[in-house]
């Protein structure tokens, strides 16, 4: 049985299909390089770990250290926002008025 070969892009796609698959499901969008080897169907961790590590240098995704079990750490990459929210920046509700009273 043939499988078909991915490119490099074409991984990274798949990658952050599964990421923001996990938002829509409700998710927290972080995971292991294990977890995504095994979500994605590969046999091989290393692989996608040096896949998420170029997206990590090219500022596409990122990662945080958590602590496995004591002394062990393990990396957890997370896709950055798309864009970034700060609800300060909004403008307020406008205030409507009528017949010199404010409406709400």
């Amino acid at each position: 049985m043939k499988r078909k070969a991915y490119s490099r892009g074409e991984r990274e796609g798949m990658i952050l299909d599964v990421l923001y698959t996990m938002v829509g499901d409700g998710n927290e969008p972080c995971m292991t390089a294990y977890g995504m080897a095994k979500a994605l169907g590969m046999n091989s961790a290393q692989h996608v770990r040096n896949i998420m590590e170029n997206m990590v240098r090219d500022g596409r995704m990122e990662y945080i250290q958590k602590e496995h079990r004591p002394g062990v750490y393990k990396k957890v990459y997370c896709p950055k926002p798309l864009i970034p929210l700060d609800f300060d920046e909004f403008p307020k509700k406008p205030k409507v008025r009528f017949m010199g009273r404010e409406v709400k």
